[in-house]
């Protein structure tokens, strides 16, 4: 409030703020006094306080670079099985080989990462989601890539026991074959199949029996 007040807007008496002075005085009805006082709380100045509101807004999330590149190279991994059990030739062992070694690396590359995101998610305000998925889908691929590691050694290859009744035909008779095996044959070691062979000449079958780690024998059916 200034000194210079007209008629009508004279306060009554009373502790007020002296916008001249920026103190509180002492208004005796007509003027300013000499006595003055600390500022009421109320005309302080300064930040705002905190409120229940503020308080409770959340960060803004911040980025998880490993999460994000752990989640890209599983799913990365993810399209390389699917291409190793439908989209590679069986007769190309070593294409599949290439894109199994391919895929095992991804999928190692994936879990650390993803370990590292979820590590970083729990530090910092950022979204664990894409950690979380990267993990559980990189420890599902290493689950399954263990599974073919630990049942590979006793399965039995169609294609290749194919070629090589194939190759025995020719050595025993001269003629080229056609053989035809099951596409998924028992690989239970003492399990016995049948593979039909034919030829220019004739037809017969060839009884296979599984033998330890995986390995076979034939002799041609009566």
């Amino acid at each position: 409030m200034s000194e210079r007040l007209t008629a009508g807007s004279v306060p009554p008496p009373g502790w007020l703020f002296d916008d001249a002075t920026g103190q509180t005085r002492w208004w005796n009805g007509r003027e300013w006094t000499d006595h003055t006082r600390p500022l009421d709380p109320i005309v302080r100045t300064g930040p705002a306080p905190a409120t229940a509101s503020t308080l409770s807004d959340p960060l803004p999330p911040s980025k998880n670079g490993p999460a994000t590149a752990a989640l890209v190279l599983a799913l990365l991994a993810l399209l390389s099985v699917a291409a190793l059990i439908w989209l590679v030739p069986a007769r190309d062992p070593f294409l599949a080989l290439a894109v199994a070694l391919a895929a095992m690396t991804l999928v190692a590359a994936a879990f650390v990462l993803s370990v590292i995101g979820v590590v970083v998610s729990i530090r910092r305000p950022t979204r664990k989601g894409s950690a979380v998925f990267a993990l559980v889908l990189s420890v599902l691929l290493i689950v399954f890539f263990a599974f073919r590691m630990l049942t590979a050694a006793s399965t039995v290859n169609a294609a290749a026991l194919e070629d090589d009744i194939t190759l025995w035909i020719q050595a025993q008779t001269g003629e080229l074959a056609v053989v035809v095996c099951p596409d998924e044959p028992p690989s239970a070691v003492g399990s016995i199949f049948s593979c039909t062979v034919t030829t220019p000449s004739s037809s017969l079958h060839v009884d296979v029996t599984v033998q330890e780690g995986g390995t076979v024998s034939w002799t041609q059916a009566p």
